[in-house]
């Protein structure tokens, strides 16, 4: 797949086959996925808000949005919360999986 082809396509995909499943859930998602890209855009990569690191000894963490999604996506599991709360996480880690290239570097040697 050509590289500016793939991303839109998976994107699309991932959204249309949680709509089969569930219309409020899609919903949610793809509501958190444009409001956390818009966020992101406006906020983050503008440098108004640093991206959450911390440094501890010789390591640093970086707290990606997907470990935020994540954690809140499995404690809304324990409760039985709606499918939209569940989607508004799920839009929120997708959109760091599809936009950020090292999301799956959380710890790194200083």
């Amino acid at each position: 797949m050509k590289k500016n082809f793939k991303k839109p396509f998976l994107t699309g995909f991932t959204v249309f086959s949680s709509a089969l499943f569930s219309h409020i859930f899609a919903l949610g998602m793809a509501i958190s996925y444009l409001f956390t890209l818009w966020f992101c855009n406006n906020f983050v990569d503008a440098g108004k808000i640093n991206p959450m690191i911390f440094n501890i000894k010789n390591w640093q963490i970086h707290f990606h949005h997907w470990l935020l999604g994540g954690s809140l996506f499995a404690l809304a599991l324990n409760f039985s919360l709606s499918p939209i709360y569940l989607g508004l996480c799920g839009g929120i880690m997708l959109h760091d999986f599809y936009h950020d290239k090292d999301w799956h570097r959380v710890l790194k040697r200083m």
